[in-house]
């Protein structure tokens, strides 16, 4: 018998239980594998492009089984009580709290383990700093894998910075840090990043090595608490540095939060008219308007400090919100060149987060 602080097993269960798929060809991926090693639990699952193993603490003893996933989560998940017994018994467990009681088949068949690799790298990242590369960017990975290097995220550590890259080919995030140590460059597809995110805590030490897999490990106080694997997306990721503005004819400064509100209010327009917004440059102010046949239109001014010439441009008003939401600053910058040309989204103040937007047609 093996008992589990119910707490601490849920929250491995949310996790693991995400990869579990329902295949028919395999069927043995709607299950979690579980297997102790010393006094820890560990909780393993696969879509057979991730894999996903957990540990946690138990106290007493217990073997190595299969479960279905979701099923076993449901019943951690509706349980009252602080602690779970896990009792097995021949093909079946007993999982036991307080007065409830559930029994469920289980299997022993050898679980798909990550393929064999070898990696002659490794690179270490705190937990706080993946996590905040991750949600700088990752609002602009393609969501359709047409192209599969834009399906991920680029990690590109060299010259004293680490970047965190993320594009669709309309648009590119870039969110910078400080480094020191060996260049490195990889692509993690977002999904992994994802599922990484959801389980790493801001005081981790995160381990990353890479060749065609990505194998990510995360240590706490010393202990290996989790590991992650991935199959790398090999597709080499575009020269990102060369598409971002340098320079512009027009450069204006507005509070984030009233171009964002006015953005919004735009957009109940706009989303009739594949999300078209105009932005009329003047010297001190921003005209913002939608228009949609047979609806109607929308015409708002925002205060800007504006240094350049007046000019008229045409956005996908959902592009900009989203670079919006994640500047944590009062104020944003842009910087405009011609109405077909990229635009360029900064903070007010600071050069760490960069944002790369294409217009759309003017007509």
């Amino acid at each position: 018998m093996a008992t589990i602080k119910k707490e601490e097993l849920s929250q491995v269960l949310n996790h693991v239980v995400r990869l579990t798929t329902s295949q028919r060809t395999l069927p043995i991926l709607s299950n979690i594998y579980l297997f102790p090693v010393e006094d820890r639990l560990h909780l393993m699952a696969s879509n057979y492009e991730m894999w996903i193993e957990e540990a946690i603490p138990f106290e007493g003893e217990i073997g190595d089984f299969l479960i279905k996933g979701k099923t076993f989560q449901e019943i951690v998940s509706s349980l009252e009580e602080d602690e779970v017994e896990i009792i097995m018994e021949e093909d079946r467990v007993r999982i036991v709290s307080g007065k409830t009681s559930y029994v469920l088949e289980i299997w022993r068949e050898e679980f798909p383990a990550p393929p064999a690799e070898e990696f002659a790298k490794q690179f270490t990242f705190s937990g706080e700093q993946l996590k905040e590369g991750y949600s700088k960017v990752s609002f602009a990975v393609a969501k359709e894998d047409i192209r599969p290097e834009f399906t991920g995220i680029f990690l590109d550590a060299r010259e004293g910075q680490l970047n965190f890259v993320a594009s669709d080919a309309s648009r590119l995030a870039l969110k910078r840090f400080p480094y020191e140590g060996e260049d490195f460059q990889f692509l993690l597809p977002e999904k992994a990043f994802g599922e990484l995110v959801r389980i790493i805590g801001d005081e981790e030490e995160i381990i990353i090595a890479h060749n065609d897999l990505i194998a990510i490990t995360g240590r706490k106080e010393g202990e290996v608490r989790f590991r992650l694997v991935s199959r790398a997306i090999t597709r080499k990721f575009p020269a990102y540095d060369k598409v971002i503005p340098t320079q512009g004819k027009t450069q204006l400064m507005t509070a984030r939060k009233g171009l964002m509100d006015a953005l919004s209010r735009a957009r109940i327009i706009a989303r009739e008219n594949m999300e078209r917004v105009r932005l009329d440059i003047q010297k001190d102010r921003v005209i913002i308007s939608a228009e949609a046949p047979a609806m109607g239109g929308f015409q708002e001014e925002v205060p800007a400090m504006v240094e350049g010439e007046p000019e008229s441009y045409v956005f996908n008003v959902q592009f900009l919100l989203d670079g919006l939401k994640v500047i944590d600053e009062d104020n944003v910058r842009l910087t405009l060149g011609e109405p077909t040309q990229a635009a360029k989204m900064e903070k007010g103040e600071g050069e760490d987060w960069v944002y790369v937007v294409m217009p759309m047609h003017p007509t």
